[in-house]
C-alpha cells in the first residue's frame, strides 16, 4: 500500500508494522471499510496481516490466547460491535488473569443516522448501540478507547499494542465506529515503536535480602503457577532449584515451569511442604494455596512477579513478608549471583531425594492400578497420552489440558509445552487454544485434552471448521465422564455428609445422555473414534496422531470414570 487513504487502511498497515501477523475476525455490517481495504490490498504487492474468518468470538479469543502462549507474539481479534464483544468477554477474563496480550478490535454501530459515508443503513444500527460499549468488559482490560475522527489511527494502534505487551501483559480494546474507519486518515506526529518497554529489572537491595533468607533457610520452597513461562525463566528456575536443592510445588500450574522429571519438581503434591517450609518463594502464582494449606506463622513468604500485588484481583490476602517485582528470568539470575556457589545443601538434598523417590513410586503404583480400571481412569488416560507423544519429536509436542488429566501424571520436558485454563475459569478454552498453538507453530503436534463439558463449551463446530478451513489439524481427546466433575467435587467437599453427596444422583451435575462427540468432527472432514476399554486407548490415540499427520483434525471420545 503506497498511499494510506482511510483509517481502515491505516489500521491494517499499522497492525503489520507492529508485528501483528494474524487477525481472527468475525465480521459484521460495521466491518465494511476493513473489508474494502482488504480487497484493495489483495490487488497490491503490500504485506498485511492474515485475516482468518472465525465463526465465533469466544473461539477467536481462545485462539489468540493459545497463539501468544506458543509464539510470545500477540494476535488481534476483530469483534462485531456489542454482540461480538459480549461473546469475547470470557476470553478477555481468561487473558487478563493469564497475563496474555490480545489486541481486541471492535466495530461500533455508526454514530450518525445520515450524512456520512458509513452512516446507519440497517435496523440493527439502532439496536446495537450502547451508551458505553466497552463497559461490558472494561474490568477485564488493561486499556480501552474509542477512535474519533481526526485522530491518527497509527498512534492509537501503536499505543494499544505497546500497553498490551507491557508487563504484566493483558488484553486491550479499541472501538472503531464505521464512519471513523471509512474516513480519511491522519498522519501521526511520531511513529512510536511498540517494544519500547524494557524488561523490568529487580531491585538489587531486595534481592540481597532474599538471598540472605535463602542462605539461612533450612527448608525453602518455591510455589509457582507460571514462573517458567518464558524459555529463559524455564531454564533459570530449573537451575536455581537444582543448584540449591529447593523443591518446587505447582498447585495450579498453567505452564510447564520445569521438566516433569526434575528432581526438585514435586508438582501438586509439593503443597504438603508448605506448612513445613521456613521460606517460601511464590513466583508468578496468583493463588499459591487454598483452604487449610497455609504457611507456618514463622515462615517468611516472598511474592515475586511482574505484579506481585496482583492489583487486578479485588481481594487477595495471602501472607506476604516481601514483594519483589521484575522479569522472572532476571530476578532468578540476580538471586543466583547473590548466593555463594558453595552453599551447603547436602542434608536438604538427601531429604528431598528420598521424598521424590517415594512420590514417583506412588505415581507408578497409581498408573499400574489404573491400567485395567473400567470405566477408564484419567490417570490411565494421562499415561497412554505420554506413551503416544513420547514417540513424537519432543520439542514439537504441546498439551492443552482443560480439566482433562491430572497434570502430575504428564511427562513434560520443554518450555511452552503445556497450557491449562486460567484462574478466571472461563471454560471452552481448550479447542481454540489448541488451534492458536497450531497457527503459531505449524510443525507442532498439538494435543488438547478436555472434559466433555469443556468440549461442548468450546464451540466444537466452529473449531473443527477452522481446523479444516485453515489446515490446522490437532488431536482432541475428550475425558468424557458424563458430568460436571468440578461442580460435583465442590459440592462433595462442602457437604461431605450432605444429601447431594449421599444421594444416587447429584442435582445439576450430570451430562447425560452423552452425545456422540466423535461424530461432530466428521462434519468438517475430520476423524472421530470412541473408546470404552482401557486396552483400546493407545491404539485409538495412535490412529488420531496418524490422522493429524494426514492433515485431518481428530477427536478421540474416551468414556471415563465419573
Amino acid at each position: 500500500m503506497t498511499d494510506v487513504e482511510t483509517n481502515a487502511d491505516a489500521l491494517i498497515k499499522t497492525l503489520k508494522d507492529c508485528g501483528i501477523d494474524h487477525v481472527l475476525a468475525n465480521a459484521g455490517t460495521d466491518t465494511a471499510p476493513i473489508i474494502e481495504s482488504l480487497a484493495k490490498l489483495a490487488d497490491s504487492n503490500e504485506k498485511y496481516p492474515r485475516f482468518l474468518v472465525t465463526p465465533h468470538e469466544n473461539l477467536a479469543m481462545a485462539m489468540a490466547h493459545g497463539y501468544y502462549r506458543r509464539s510470545a507474539k500477540p494476535a488481534a481479534v476483530l469483534l462485531h460491535t456489542t454482540v461480538g464483544s459480549a461473546n469475547g468477554v470470557m476470553g478477555a477474563m481468561n487473558a487478563l488473569r493469564d497475563q496474555v496480550p490480545i489486541i481486541m478490535l471492535a466495530g461500533r454501530t455508526p454514530n450518525t443516522e445520515s450524512g456520512q459515508l458509513g452512516s446507519r443503513s440497517a435496523h440493527i444500527h439502532w439496536g446495537q448501540e450502547t451508551f458505553d460499549q466497552a463497559s461490558m468488559l472494561r474490568e477485564w482490560l488493561k486499556w480501552d478507547y474509542e477512535a474519533r475522527t481526526g485522530q491518527p489511527m497509527a498512534t492509537l494502534v501503536r499505543r494499544a499494542i505497546a500497553i498490551a505487551k507491557s508487563q504484566p501483559p493483558g488484553p486491550i480494546y479499541l472501538t472503531l465506529p464505521r464512519e471513523v474507519l471509512a474516513g480519511p486518515s491522519t498522519e501521526p506526529q511520531y511513529a512510536n515503536e511498540t517494544d519500547v518497554t524494557a524488561p523490568a529489572m529487580p531491585n538489587l537491595i531486595a534481592i540481597e535480602k532474599v538471598a540472605h533468607q535463602l542462605m539461612r533457610a533450612q527448608l525453602p520452597l518455591i510455589v509457582t503457577s507460571s514462573g517458567g513461562r518464558s524459555r529463559e525463566a524455564f531454564r533459570a528456575l530449573s537451575d536455581l532449584a537444582t543448584r540449591f536443592a529447593i523443591p518446587i510445588a505447582q498447585p495450579f500450574a498453567t505452564d510447564a515451569n520445569v521438566p516433569s522429571n526434575h528432581d526438585m519438581n514435586f508438582g501438586f503434591e509439593g503443597m504438603s511442604l508448605v506448612k513445613e517450609a521456613d521460606l517460601i518463594l511464590v513466583i508468578e502464582a496468583g493463588v499459591p494455596w487454598v483452604g487449610d494449606v497455609t504457611p507456618n506463622a514463622d515462615a517468611t513468604v516472598v511474592q515475586i512477579a511482574a505484579d506481585p500485588q496482583y492489583t487486578a484481583y479485588p481481594l487477595r490476602g495471602f501472607k506476604t513478608d516481601m514483594a519483589l517485582s521484575g522479569d522472572i528470568a532476571l530476578v532468578i539470575a540476580a538471586l543466583q549471583a547473590s548466593l555463594p556457589q558453595d552453599l551447603e545443601v547436602g542434608r536438604r538434598r538427601k531429604l528431598l531425594t528420598e521424598l521424590q523417590t517415594k512420590r514417583r513410586q506412588r505415581i507408578d503404583q497409581a498408573i499400574k492400578a489404573s491400567a485395567k480400571q473400567t470405566p477408564i481412569s484419567a490417570i490411565w488416560l494421562a499415561d497412554c497420552l505420554n506413551r503416544v507423544k513420547n514417540d513424537l519429536v519432543e520439542e514439537n509436542v504441546v498439551v492443552i489440558n482443560e480439566l482433562g488429566v491430572p497434570p502430575d501424571y504428564l511427562d513434560l520436558s520443554q518450555p511452552r509445552s503445556y497450557m491449562r485454563e486460567s484462574t478466571a475459569g472461563g471454560l471452552g478454552f481448550g479447542l481454540g487454544a489448541a488451534l492458536g498453538n497450531k497457527l503459531a507453530d505449524r510443525d507442532a503436534y498439538v494435543i488438547a485434552v478436555v472434559g466433555d463439558g469443556s468440549y461442548m463449551l468450546g464451540n466444537p463446530t466452529p473449531a473443527h471448521f477452522m481446523a479444516h478451513a485453515y489446515d490446522l489439524p490437532t488431536l482432541t481427546i475428550i475425558n468424557n465422564n458424563q458430568r460436571w466433575q468440578a461442580v460435583h467435587n465442590a459440592t462433595s467437599a462442602m457437604y461431605p455428609d450432605g444429601h447431594a453427596t449421599r444421594g444416587r444422583t447429584m442435582p445439576l451435575t450430570r451430562l447425560t445422555p452423552s452425545p456422540a462427540y466423535e461424530k461432530v468432527v466428521e462434519a468438517s472432514d475430520g476423524y472421530g473414534e470412541k473408546v470404552i476399554k482401557p486396552k483400546d486407548l493407545i491404539g485409538a490415540l495412535e490412529r488420531g496422531i496418524e490422522m493429524v499427520d494426514a492433515g485431518k483434525p481428530a477427536v478421540i471420545n474416551v468414556l471415563t470414570a465419573a
